[in-house]
């Protein structure tokens, strides 16, 4: 993380920022994604820029719309904290998020160090569960199931960014089944940040068998140098999933994206079309 960390502290002013919105969206369009959701940075980040919120939002807004019309990428956004964050902050990000909820804004998520617990970012994911928000916790990567078992019943979440862990317990996969919990995985992160000791490693089969929902993400893929059709491909190759079950992972996706009906529907079918051209022997996505 103390690498992660120098790197974000060279990001020196808004056009930075800007310039990464254009080409996330771009790199996306070129990996054949239909759908990003970026994890906003907010103004509390960076305080030294003396950036309005307004104009914080409008620069970022700006660079992710001109981009999804040239590339044909349709964007939502979550906004994003890290919750070392004094508590005021936290709850002043989470309302900051609310206010621009028209604007597209769909989701109010928290990272950063998992040993801290959910606890402290409770009134943040109330400000935003009451404003209408979706809440995303990070929770079961670098912490066991206890991490996902607090972060659930603070959050009421639908999605969780990781949850990866909760294959260390039974009870704890079967809860995430039955409430059909979205688990964002990021498999070369995992690799990378040392979750695991190599794909093989990952437990892609037990989530598979248990029948939860998941997604695959690159997670961060300027710093971890993986896009999305590398996670795909690794993940594909290492386990030897068949097209069925590549589809369904694609599928749960946009499933649990939010993206709008009109999107959701066209790339569900176009999915479904691929699929069925896949076990005609047709062509393969990998």
């Amino acid at each position: 993380m103390e690498k992660y960390y120098q790197l974000e502290s060279s990001i020196s002013g808004i056009e930075d920022i800007v310039r990464i919105c254009k080409e996330t969206v771009e790199d996306a369009a070129n990996d054949g994604v239909v759908h990003v959701e970026p994890i906003l940075p907010n103004p509390w980040d960076y305080p030294a820029w003396n950036l309005g919120y307004d104009e914080f939002f409008d620069r970022i807004d700006d660079a992710f719309r001109k981009s999804s019309q040239q590339y044909g990428v349709s964007v939502s956004y979550i906004v994003g904290v890290d919750r070392a964050m004094p508590t005021s902050v936290l709850e002043k990000v989470a309302q900051w998020a609310v206010d621009y909820q028209e604007r597209g804004v769909e989701a109010f998520a928290y990272g950063g160090n998992e040993a801290l617990g959910s606890q402290k970012v409770a009134s943040a994911c109330a400000i935003a569960r009451k404003g209408g928000l979706q809440v995303i916790p990070h929770a079961g990567e670098s912490c066991g199931p206890p991490s996902i078992v607090e972060a659930l019943a603070i959050t009421e979440a639908s999605r969780l960014s990781h949850g990866i862990r909760a294959v260390e317990s039974e009870i704890l996969m079967d809860v995430l089944a039955q409430n059909q919990i979205c688990c964002d995985i990021c498999p070369t992160s995992n690799v990378r940040m040392g979750v695991f000791g190599s794909f093989k490693e990952i437990p892609i089969k037990s989530f598979i068998q248990a029948g939860i929902p998941f997604t695959l993400n690159s997670d961060d893929s300027l710093f971890f140098g993986a896009s999305i059709v590398d996670e795909y491909s690794n993940i594909q190759k290492e386990f030897n999933l068949d097209e069925a079950q590549i589809a369904k992972i694609a599928s749960d996706s946009i499933r649990f994206s939010y993206a709008s009906n009109i999107v959701k529907t066209k790339a569900i079918d176009d999915i479904a079309k691929w699929k069925e051209k896949a076990l005609e022997g047709k062509g393969y996505l990998l």
